[in-house]
């Protein structure tokens, strides 16, 4: 099918989506990075907000997508809508810098509820963005352009956290001012981020026939889709299992540790930093082993994050674990997504997407609820000392290794052979994958609207091949630092 837009209209839209991300990036970087440490350090929130704070905000947004991607991939204007909803959700860092100065006892719920509705807007916008740009962007160009973009989000997100946490150790500014004004540089960033959004081409989405879609009914009882609910089983129970620790990690630091802020940053910006870098390494690996035996891989490298926090609280050490986490996820959600994009029927992948979306957001749920329970009835739960977390470090880990060991060997040979190859996929991971939350959520987008905009769409393996080796020697330069 012939381009609808002019060369014009693609070199106009790929500047803007640079120049979109790029103050997207400086958001993320002020914004979502400060969260946590505003809610446990500032507003001294108790390990119960904590870890509402983790678990609410990506369940509920999970939840909206779940129901209304269908219909917004469908959407007539999609810069109207996109632009509309970053306003909104740019105007959430304006209520928190409001919370972060109002003195108000009830300060902590209400951030966790402006995050829960900042999250729901960021992950209304993901699918209509996903489709948007995979008609902009030529096949051939996707692998370097979001290669590029990527690059720039991420390294901008690092630096402008590591920013952000040198301010907050400065004493010549009250932190609650600190912490307003650094909402306000996301808020602003944010605006901007849509200004050029705003510039970008945007042609009527072409209505096309409704694919055959998979019902939620057919997928949990037909004995043909067995492997695939195994999957979305497993990636359920392992999201339980990561965030019986993952939930109350900041708290951790920030309240038991003693840690600074700017070593807090340290920590949490170890596991996407390693995603970032190792990225393209699994990429090879799972072009030359195959996907089955990257996701064994990775599954059984997940625990070991929370076993080197069981081991030690050297702040080093714990920046570390962070790193070896990162290496571990970022295999597993490249495994991940080929998985989810393997499947020939295009109706069957949109609803394995939702499933595993509303699965990811109910795991990080049950896992940290499991967590505030038990906490609840440690008997010791007004002095929580080394003890209490080491546990659970310990438990999360050997719950990750014992969901690894039970679901990995269900996963046929025959359901990976089905699968493209990761030179494939890569305008899939790179657009839509880059590293958003620079605290413990792990995930933030859902791959529901690339699936659709796939699912109407003949990638060619060539095209893609070239994308994928310019993408290579795009990111090869890092290896000599």
């Amino acid at each position: 099918m012939p381009n609808p837009y002019s060369k014009e209209e693609i070199n106009r839209s790929k500047s803007a989506s640079i120049k979109d991300g790029a103050f997207w990036a400086i958001s993320l970087g002020s914004g979502e990075a400060s969260v946590q440490p505003f809610v446990v350090g500032l507003l001294n929130a108790g390990l119960d907000f904590t870890i509402l704070l983790t678990a609410v905000p990506p369940f509920i947004g999970s939840l909206a997508q779940f129901i209304a991607t269908p219909a917004l991939t469908h959407l007539r204007s999609r810069r109207l809508f996109s632009t509309f909803v970053l306003m909104l959700q740019a105007l959430t860092w304006l209520c928190m810098a409001y919370l972060a100065v109002s003195g108000q006892p009830w300060a902590a719920l209400a951030a966790v509820l402006v995050f829960t509705i900042y999250q729901v807007f960021n992950l209304l916008i993901s699918p209509v963005w996903n489709v948007w740009m995979s008609e902009i962007v030529e096949h051939a160009e996707r692998g370097y352009y979001f290669a590029l973009r990527n690059r720039i989000i991420v390294l901008l997100q690092l630096s402008v956290s590591l920013i952000a946490g040198w301010l907050l150790l400065q004493s010549y500014v009250p932190i609650p001012l600190l912490f307003a004004g650094i909402f306000f540089v996301a808020f602003a960033s944010r605006m901007v981020s849509g200004y050029f959004l705003g510039q970008m081409a945007d042609h009527p989405a072409a209505v096309e026939p409704h694919e055959s879609r998979l019902d939620l009914k057919t997928f949990i009882t037909h004995p043909s889709y067995a492997e695939e609910r195994h999957f979305s089983l497993y990636i359920f129970l392992l999201l339980t299992a990561t965030y019986l620790s993952s939930c109350f990690y900041a708290f951790y630091l920030l309240s038991v540790l003693h840690v600074d802020y700017f070593a807090f940053f340290l920590v949490i910006l170890a596991a996407p930093l390693a995603k970032f870098l190792t990225f393209p390494y699994w990429g090879r690996i799972n072009d030359r082993y195959g996907t089955r035996a990257l996701l064994y891989v990775s599954g059984l490298l997940v625990p070991l994050g929370p076993l080197i926090w069981f081991f030690t609280q050297n702040v080093g050490m714990l920046i570390f674990a962070e790193f070896i986490a990162g290496i571990a996820w970022s295999g597993f959600d490249l495994a991940t997504f080929n998985y989810l994009l393997s499947h020939p029927n295009p109706g069957v992948r949109l609803t394995m997407s939702s499933v595993y979306t509303l699965g990811r957001g109910a795991g990080i749920l049950l896992g940290s609820l499991i967590a505030l329970l038990l906490f609840t009835v440690w008997p010791q739960a007004g002095i929580i000392g080394l003890g209490f977390f080491a546990a659970f470090f310990l438990l999360s880990a050997l719950t990750r290794l014992l969901v690894s060991l039970s679901f990995l060997p269900l996963f046929s040979k025959t359901a990976f052979e089905r699968q493209m190859q990761s030179n494939e996929f890569m305008f899939e991971v790179l657009a839509m994958r880059p590293t958003r939350d620079l605290s413990r959520n792990l995930v933030s987008t859902s791959v529901t609207g690339l699936h659709h905009a796939q699912s109407s769409m003949d990638f060619s393996r060539r095209m893609a091949q070239q994308g994928f080796e310019r993408t290579v020697r795009l990111l090869r330069p890092m290896k000599k630092h």
